[in-house]
C-alpha cells in the first residue's frame, strides 16, 4: 500500500469539498437588477374593487384618475393592490360603468 498517495488524495478530495462548500454563488443577474419603472413609462396606481353602476375592477392613478381596464389580469384583481401601469386609451369599446376611461392594459406589475 502507498500511505503517502491515499493521504494526499485524502487531502485533495477534502480541499475540493471545502472549496465547493464555501463558495457563495451570486444571484441570477436578472433577479438582482431592479428596474426603475418611472423611468420606462409606467404609471403609480392602485387596483381599486368598484361595485357601482356595473364595475368592478377599477385602477386609480397617484393623480386620482380612474381606468377601467378590459384585460386586468386574475392575479391583480385585489382590491388596493399597489400597481405599474403602462396603458393605452380604447377609443372604441362599450364601458360597463363609465367611471373612468377604457383602457387596455400593455404592462402590469406590483409595487
Amino acid at each position: 500500500m502507498n500511505k503517502p498517495k491515499n493521504i494526499v488524495l485524502i487531502v485533495c478530495a477534502a480541499a475540493i469539498i471545502l472549496f465547493m462548500n464555501s463558495c457563495k454563488c451570486k444571484e441570477p443577474a436578472a433577479a438582482s437588477i431592479q428596474r426603475n419603472y418611472t423611468s420606462e413609462g409606467f404609471t403609480k396606481a392602485i387596483v381599486i374593487k368598484y361595485e357601482v353602476d356595473g364595475c368592478v375592477w377599477m385602477i386609480q392613478s397617484e393623480n386620482g384618475e380612474k381606468f377601467e381596464p378590459s384585460n386586468l389580469p386574475e392575479e391583480f384583481r385585489k382590491d388596493q393592490l399597489p400597481v405599474w401601469l403602462k396603458y393605452q386609451f380604447q377609443k372604441a369599446g362599450v364601458s360597463n360603468c363609465m367611471a373612468g376611461k377604457m383602457v387596455l392594459i400593455s404592462e402590469i406589475a406590483k409595487r
